[in-house]
């Protein structure tokens, strides 16, 4: 597996959750800036503390069973997808700015 390849960084998500993100293919996702966010969608990128209070209120289901991933190796690989790509620096439009600071 080379070590600049996709399947590598894959491996590094599921290794390390919270350090690395997961590698989506090329094409298959689209980042954008909080600002492209609000003018596509007219929402704001973040809930508020009122939402996030209310969402975890909502949520009255039991917390999930551990998952062992020596006895159900299906389960825990089930992100895994086998697509290898070398990486390359990628464009991404930069959002606009205006006096140096974007508009909220």
């Amino acid at each position: 597996v080379p070590i600049h390849g996709r399947l590598f960084f894959q491996w590094m998500h599921f290794a390390f959750p919270l350090e690395c993100p997961y590698p989506f293919p090329s094409d298959t996702v689209r980042p954008q800036s909080e600002t492209q966010f609000k003018k596509q969608t007219g929402h704001e990128a973040y809930y508020s503390a009122e939402e996030m209070k209310d969402m975890l209120q909502a949520d009255s289901s039991p917390a999930l069973p551990h998952l062992n991933c020596d006895e159900d190796a299906d389960e825990c690989l089930a992100m895994w997808t086998p697509e290898e790509e070398l990486v390359q620096h990628r464009k991404v439009a930069a959002a606009p700015k205006h006096g140096g600071v974007e508009e909220m």
